[in-house]
């Protein structure tokens, strides 16, 4: 995959993440760290650039969604599904809290009846 030696490749991708940055940049934008499809779009990374480089939510917000477009009408990836992992425990355990992004928040987490 690094060699980018592949006409298809199925991934797991750890999205979403708590800012839109963090979910989009790695893969998708041209110097992204996890970038595997070797994937150059200069418009695609004004976008991104665009949505890191200000604070103003309605602009970041907007510049998302551009940029959820763009992936999406270019064809770049295809999303085929985003499993729901599901939060089996013990009655005895309390605390438990899940993050927006899914991932289980254990540190308030107790045993007891």
């Amino acid at each position: 995959m690094r060699k980018q030696d592949f006409d298809a490749a199925i991934l797991v991708v750890d999205i979403p993440r708590l800012d839109p940055s963090l979910t989009f940049d790695p893969y998708f934008a041209s110097d992204g760290p996890s970038n595997w499809s070797g994937l150059k779009d200069s418009a695609l990374d004004a976008l991104l650039d665009k949505g890191l480089s200000t604070d103003d939510r309605a602009v970041r917000k907007q510049a998302y969604v551009d940029v959820q477009r763009r992936i999406l009408e270019n064809n770049y990836w295809v999303f085929l599904h985003q499993a729901k992992s599901p939060l089996i425990q013990s009655s005895n355990l309390k605390g438990v809290a899940l993050d927006v992004d899914g991932q289980w928040r254990l540190e308030r987490a107790r045993l007891g009846s």
